[in-house]
């Protein structure tokens, strides 16, 4: 009878554990589910400002190229209407999207 009582004991812990188990393998799932995601950024070029970190209008990235090598795939690049001269081909080495037509002063893309 005693190890009838005990081999049901165990039974029960290992079935415990297997629950406990689950429970944190879908504990993880849905916090790492829960991490945020990197937001793509906005990187702007206007070929009459020079020296700029591409972070807004007011410092612009001179060149469409500098906009490229400093952009993470799934950023926007926005292209102040104008003229752009080239020295060299652009070379896009990453997934961007770029938008141009711009007057300087959008916040938004539909604008």
């Amino acid at each position: 009878m005693k190890r009838n009582f005990k081999r049901l004991f165990e039974m029960r812990s290992s079935h415990k554990i297997k629950i406990l188990s689950m429970a944190l393998i879908c504990a993880l799932a849905v916090s790492v589910g829960a991490l945020p995601t990197a937001q793509a950024a906005t990187r702007y070029v206007d070929a009459g400002i020079t020296g700029g970190d591409g972070s807004s209008w007011g410092s612009a990235y001179e060149t469409i190229q500098e906009a490229i090598d400093a952009t993470t795939p799934g950023d926007d690049i926005w292209v102040r209407a104008g003229t752009y001269s080239l020295t060299n081909q652009i070379n896009v080495d990453v997934a961007v999207n770029i938008y141009g037509g711009f007057n300087g002063t959008e916040i938004n893309k539909e604008e």
